[in-house]
């Protein structure tokens, strides 16, 4: 996985069985998608329980996200652990779900990481093998760590523009 956040669906074959699949197809039907049909191994991250926090709207938005031990402890239960290549899709050609999940991962550090380029129609039309049913991920006592976090989400700016860059 090259320094561009994108794979092409048809260099994604020799990832399976290697690769860390996250399955971030979204809405309504979601789960029932993922169960019918997805790439092999592949994790369903729903994104209003795996990629946000519950909470008030109002104070949060509608999709804060999970606390970080939270977070860390969820990649841990999917197989993450450093060094594992994850490779992202959803159901909006990786612009949703799929880009927030990326964007996640890469906040706390973990490389190798990709997002399919087209998303699961990519995956369909490259006619990569698919599989139904749920699939859990292999627990890793090994996980992204917190000390990680800091070189990639800690916040630096000029109060002379009164913005905040990250440092990313």
């Amino acid at each position: 996985m090259a320094s561009s956040p994108l794979i092409a669906a048809a260099k994604v074959l020799p990832s399976i069985g290697r690769a860390v699949f996250l399955d971030a197809r979204a809405g309504p039907g979601a789960d029932r998608a993922y169960a019918e049909a997805h790439l092999p191994g592949a994790i369903h991250l729903d994104v209003e329980s795996a990629l946000a926090a519950p909470g008030d709207p109002s104070v949060g938005g509608r999709h804060p996200l999970p606390v970080l031990e939270t977070w860390l402890e969820q990649l841990g239960a999917y197989g993450v652990r450093p060094g594992t290549p994850v490779i992202v899709y959803d159901g909006a050609g990786g612009g949703m779900a799929a880009a927030r999940a990326w964007w996640m991962l890469r906040a706390v550090g973990h490389e190798p990481l990709a997002v399919i380029d087209g998303g699961w129609q990519a995956v369909r039309d490259a006619g990569l093998p698919i599989e139904s049913g749920n699939a859990t991920g292999s627990p890793s006592e090994s996980t992204p760590q917190r000390s990680s976090v800091g070189r990639r989400s800690t916040p630096t700016g000029s109060r002379a523009c009164g913005r905040i860059r990250l440092g990313v």
